[in-house]
């Protein structure tokens, strides 16, 4: 992962801000570029002659439009240059569209989105149907999304998650770059789930070959970084999202990598995956990857 366009999308919201430090870190880890982008909706856009945000469905001329969005870049530019280095940044990008679609739109251009579970409303992850959740389920390219202000740099510690299918291993790649480039630490770590284990002899047996495979995973795909590489399995009584939130809950990660499509084949937006259920309740930027549309 060499040179990434990094795309941030933000809302003027000083919550979306927060997106700002992570992208900019990740472009200089990997001599990449920074982009930021504001979609707006006809219903509202920003007044010439105030500054201010105005009721779009007043009367408004082509002129006034215009000057509006010169107005909306120029302070995206402002905002931007006090998070990010210049040499860090390229021209920032309006667009008079939903703001999931269009940053997924705008995506097409790029190598990566970096944007914060929290906008505007004031709402989290949590509801369904917020822009940071459409733009994972619908995003081909991989999704930073960004809890808090929690410090990401220096990477000292990722985990990277694994259900051992495939499609798991579209985030293992990711991982490898960033473990190259930072000297981290990486956990690889697999939850199984004791609810249809009937016997202790049962369990152990499946432990020592679910060990026994995550190991082949790291002799196989993180060869040349393993001696920094840890795989862990996890027996738990509970969901696997539960345990995955209890163990970063115990050890501290800067950084979470992980697929959206597992064993189930359901994707990160379904109420109740993995994926979805992780992102929502952990508290450190997470990297989710769609496997169907890697080309890393």
């Amino acid at each position: 992962m060499r040179e990434p366009r990094i795309l941030i999308p933000i809302d003027f919201s000083d919550l979306s801000y927060h997106a700002f430090p992570v992208g900019a870190e990740i472009a200089q880890i990997f001599d990449g570029k920074v982009t930021p982008l504001y979609c707006y909706v006809p219903e509202m856009y920003i007044h010439p002659a105030t500054g201010f945000e105005d009721d779009f469905r007043t009367s408004v001329s082509e002129s006034d439009l215009l000057e509006s969005e010169k107005l909306m870049l120029e302070k995206l530019q402002n905002i931007t240059s006090k998070y990010v280095a210049e040499e860090l940044c390229e021209p920032a990008i309006i667009k008079m569209e939903r703001p999931a679609e269009g940053i997924v739109n705008a995506s097409k251009d790029f190598d990566m989105i970096v944007m914060s579970t929290h906008g505007r409303t004031g709402f989290t992850r949590i509801i369904m149907g917020s822009v940071a959740e459409k733009v994972v389920r619908y995003s081909d390219i991989p999704v930073v999304v960004v809890e808090d202000k929690r410090q990401f740099t220096p990477l000292e510690r990722i985990m990277v998650t694994t259900d051992l299918t495939d499609q798991s291993k579209a985030a293992f790649s990711y991982a490898v770059d960033f473990v190259r480039a930072t000297n981290a630490e990486l956990d690889l770590v697999h939850v199984v789930s004791l609810d249809d284990i009937s016997s202790l002899v049962e369990a152990n047996e499946i432990l020592d070959k679910r060990k026994h495979k995550l190991k082949s995973f790291v002799d196989e795909y993180f060869y040349d970084v393993k001696d920094r590489v840890t795989p862990r399995v996890i027996s738990t009584d509970a969901s696997v999202h539960e345990a995955l939130v209890k163990l970063t809950r115990k050890q501290e990660y800067n950084l979470l990598i992980m697929s959206t499509i597992g064993k189930t084949g359901l994707d990160y937006l379904r109420m109740g995956s993995t994926a979805a259920n992780v992102v929502r309740h952990v508290k450190m930027p997470v990297m989710t990857i769609k496997p169907s549309k890697i080309t890393h």
